[in-house]
């Protein structure tokens, strides 16, 4: 959605100088006639930015300020003025304004305006957001020891163990998040590296959450009763990493028993952590690599699902390691990277089914991560 700036004067002819302006940078553009008309459109649709002339009837640009600082002080405000004084101006810097413009003004002075606003509204919405994340990660984190302490767990699966890692995420993304806020506050403002982070971090905070809040929802398979086909579950999942791997020039095949391999499961959960595996090989292999993704029943009772690459395989010391909660956020140039735990989720999703996930390194070379399910047969009629 594209930015929107309200443009407040009662000359039209400025209006429309400023107007042009602010679409040519790729905006939209409200108009006010003056500070009246200027409430009723932020009453009626929201603002990112407000360019205000000073001097106007009815209510003037700094009433008009100091009404937006009391009541939405995160939209930021450029006044504008044809007629300048020292105490208007000084007036307009303490009220909270964040620029202050001398008519007649050029081209270039709004667009570096404009741009200075969005800077602003980008880190407050940054910090906000991040802000909100750590929140939320610590009631979480509260939420797992109350979870650990009482042992309140599906019957057939081993939580304490998923459960002391994703306190372990938990404190790494934690973590993560208070030093970009730490960085954010130094710098003033939000950084290409920061900004270029924010989404990976976000999508590793909503993993967690959703995967903590789902802890005692997950089926198992002594009293799940509904059962998908986990040849359908992968399609789906497998689906919108086509483009990815054609984008990385990597060839992504699937091969499938020709009967039904029927697995109780959550299927959106499960698709997620079949996600985690097959996009996790096709970031390792280079460019003309291959990932295979084969599916079939294993044994009575038991569904396979095994991915290869021909990449590099995993590092010796690493492999022990692969599910494992362990703190691989990057620090660089004093911003954090995202979060690389796409395999700690698809084993926590894969052990609340009641199955096991293992990796291992191909003798031919390549990598190979296979996932066993307890699976039903069932007699085609």
């Amino acid at each position: 959605m594209k930015r929107r700036v309200l443009i407040v004067d009662d000359d039209k002819y400025i209006r429309e100088i400023l107007a042009f302006s602010v679409r040519h940078i790729g905006l939209d553009v409200v108009e006010a006639v003056n500070g009246v008309d200027a409430l009723n459109k932020m009453n009626a649709m929201p603002v990112d930015l407000v360019l205000a002339d000073v001097w106007m009837p009815e209510m003037s640009g700094l009433e008009l300020l100091r009404w937006i600082k009391a009541n939405i002080p995160d939209v930021p405000v450029a006044v504008i003025s044809g007629q300048p004084t020292l105490d208007t101006t000084i007036e307009a810097l303490n009220i909270g304004a964040y620029a202050y413009l001398l008519k007649p003004v050029k081209t270039e002075q709004i667009r570096e305006v404009v741009l200075k606003g969005l800077q602003k509204v980008d880190e407050i919405e940054s910090q906000r957001t991040m802000a909100h994340k750590l929140e939320k990660l610590t009631e979480l984190e509260q939420t797992l020891k109350i979870l650990q302490e009482s042992m309140v767990r599906p019957s057939n699966v081993e939580v304490p163990g998923l459960i002391e890692g994703l306190r372990h995420e938990l404190g790494n993304l934690s973590m993560a998040i208070s030093l970009n806020l730490s960085s954010l506050e130094l710098q003033g403002k939000v950084p290409d590296e920061l900004r270029e982070n924010l989404d990976d971090l976000h999508s590793s905070a909503e993993d967690l959450v959703s995967l903590v809040n789902r802890l005692n929802e997950f089926p198992t398979p002594d009293k799940a009763t509904e059962y998908f086909d986990l040849r359908e579950v992968a399609a789906a999942a497998l689906e919108p990493l086509h483009d990815q791997a054609t984008d990385k020039q990597v060839e992504l095949h699937m091969r499938y028993a020709e009967e039904p391999v029927m697995v109780a499961c959550e299927p959106d959960s499960l698709r997620r952590a079949l996600r985690q595996v097959v996009e996790n090989g096709i970031e390792a292999v280079p460019k003309g690599g291959t990932v295979e993704v084969l599916i079939f029943n294993s044994e009575i009772n038991r569904a396979a699902l095994i991915v290869n690459d021909n990449g590099p395989g995993f590092d010796a010391d690493s492999l022990p390691k692969v599910f494992q909660p362990e703190y691989t956020t990057k620090l660089r140039e004093g911003f954090v990277r995202g979060l690389g735990m796409g395999l700690f989720i698809a084993r926590a999703i894969v052990e609340l089914h009641g199955g096991k996930i293992s990796a291992s390194n191909r003798p031919e070379g390549g990598a190979s991560v296979e996932i066993q399910l307890p699976s039903h047969s069932f007699e085609l009629s």
